[in-house]
Order: structure tokens, then sequence, then C-alpha cells
């Protein structure tokens, strides 16, 4: 339950109170820096193959039956656009339309794939020469 500020208060418990337009503040911002790290050619590449087409990717679009590459993908611009079906939006829209995942599942989704990548650059620039061993090694 979301309470508003009014003169007399919120019904519900002290428990449930949240703040909206910190939630909306919160989301919003954390979207919008998924947005600038992840391309969406790399999520919309796991699900169709996407070939270079000048500045962007194309590929047959998954919404409808396609005999001719129709999606176009642009990372620039952060979206897609379906020149046949008019589909068109961006990374969170995608996940919502094709993979039936909700706004917060979306989100969670691509912070997860963001931090594997993270973690992923992190661990291959550091020092390479340094061997650990897959399982422990006894002590004699």
């Amino acid at each position: 339950m979301v309470c508003l500020p009014r003169k007399g208060g919120c019904s519900a418990t002290s428990a449930n109170r949240q703040t909206p337009s910190y939630k909306i503040w919160s989301l919003q911002l954390d979207i919008t820096d998924l947005k600038k790290s992840i391309l969406i050619s790399n999520v919309i590449g796991k699900d169709i193959p996407l070939k270079p087409h000048g500045g962007d990717l194309i590929g047959m679009c998954p919404f409808h039956t396609d005999s001719k590459p129709s999606l176009t993908v642009s990372d620039k611009k952060g979206f897609y656009h379906c020149f046949s079906c008019a589909e068109h939006g961006d990374v969170f829209d995608y996940l919502q339309k094709q993979r039936g995942m909700t706004l917060n599942q979306s989100k969670e989704y691509l912070g997860f794939v963001n931090s594997q990548v993270k973690s992923f650059k992190k661990s291959n620039n550091e020092n390479k020469s340094e061997w650990l061993p897959i399982v422990p090694v006894p002590d004699d």
C-alpha cells in the first residue's frame, strides 16, 4: 500500500508506509543508469541473430512472422524498431513484451547481467600472471 501525505495521515501500519516520490525517483534513476550501461543489441541478440547494417543492426522481428529482416536495433539511440509491425521500444520494453517480464523483473535481470559484465571485465584486467588453484592444494 502506498501512503500519500495528507492531513489525517495514513491508515496503514508504519511498516507499510512508503514515500512514493522516493520510490519513483530511485526506480527512474536505476532505469536510466541501466539503459546507459547495457547495449540493447546484447539483450536482443540473445534471442535472434543480428547482422550489421549501416551503423545499426538488423534481424528478423520476433513479434510477428517475418520473411525479411525488418527489425532495426540501434545501440547509439538505445531502442529497437520494426518497420513491418511498427513495434518499438527500449531494452525494458523488449524484455516485457518478448519475455513476459515485469518492469521490476527486467530491472533485476539487467542489473544482474550488468554486474556480471563488470565483474568479468574487472577480473580480466587484474594481474593475469597470478595462479589460483581450482582444487585446494594440501599443505605438506
